[in-house]
């Protein structure tokens, strides 16, 4: 069953950094609400936005006891923001054919297998089968 102690995400658009943070929350198992931030309108400069982060960064976690967790932040035990950020690497490495070290292609093929990962991506409009690395 899923938790309910995060309540809101505020993120920019699918395939940004915000693709990272999802993935954490899968797996999780939270139920959260997105709040699309137009960055090149400035939304995150809004005093709406920066009443919530201060830092007006993107993306940004509001938890239900009002604290505010920028990305920075973001630890789930051994699974860390570093796993989906690597594999953010490696997925926008693949699609332009960059070559990466075996180690990358390896992480990114565990995280391929995660369900929490598999969820975002065809959430995202992603197959998650026809991704991987192809070298």
């Amino acid at each position: 069953m899923r938790s309910r102690a995060v309540r809101s995400r505020h993120c920019h658009r699918a395939g940004t950094s915000r693709t990272g943070i999802h993935i954490i929350l899968e797996e999780l198992d939270e139920i959260f609400e997105v709040t699309i931030v137009n960055l090149p309108a400035g939304d995150h400069f809004k005093p709406g936005y920066v009443a919530i982060n201060p830092k007006s960064t993107i993306p940004v976690l509001r938890c239900q006891d009002g604290s505010v967790l920028t990305a920075d932040e973001y630890v789930a035990g051994t699974f860390s923001v570093a796993d989906p950020v690597l594999f953010y690497v490696a997925f926008w490495a693949d699609k332009l054919k960059i070559v990466l070290p075996a180690t990358v292609t390896a992480h990114e093929r565990r995280m391929l297998g995660r369900p929490a990962v598999q969820r975002v991506l065809r959430e995202e409009g992603y197959n998650p089968a026809l991704l991987g690395c192809k070298t």
